[in-house]
């Protein structure tokens, strides 16, 4: 929250509606196989392409280890 209100781009409105996303999104964060956190841009894109191109039959738990 403190990158999104530092960089000064988004009204209070837009922040809140993207700290409500956020939450919801972090509530659900256990239906999925995979997490990518985005730490750095162009290391989460490399992670999601990879994950992309992984064979589906690949188990979860070495999905998970990317």
């Amino acid at each position: 929250m403190r990158r999104l209100i530092g960089r000064g781009t988004e009204d209070k409105t837009e922040q809140q509606r993207r700290l409500e996303t956020a939450k919801v999104e972090l509530a659900a964060q256990d239906e999925f196989d995979v997490k990518v956190v985005n730490n750095d841009v162009s290391e989460a894109a490399q992670e999601v392409v990879d994950l992309m191109t992984m064979p589906a039959s690949q188990p979860a738990a070495r999905r998970q280890r990317l």
